[in-house]
């Protein structure tokens, strides 16, 4: 977020805008915790995609 600052500002008015809520950013990753049925394990996955690279 960006405040945008004029020299002839209230105080008051500044202690509003800088206490306002904060945006919430992200997602719940528990919402989907056990969702994706893999057949393998993790790890040999993540060895497979490593190694697409080379």
């Amino acid at each position: 977020m960006v405040l945008i600052i004029k020299r002839n500002s209230k105080n008051r008015k500044l202690k509003e805008l800088t206490n306002m809520p904060k945006t919430k950013r992200g997602f719940k990753a528990s919402e989907y915790c056990g969702k994706v049925k893999v057949k393998e394990d993790a790890v040999t996955i993540q060895k497979k995609l490593r190694n697409e690279w080379k």
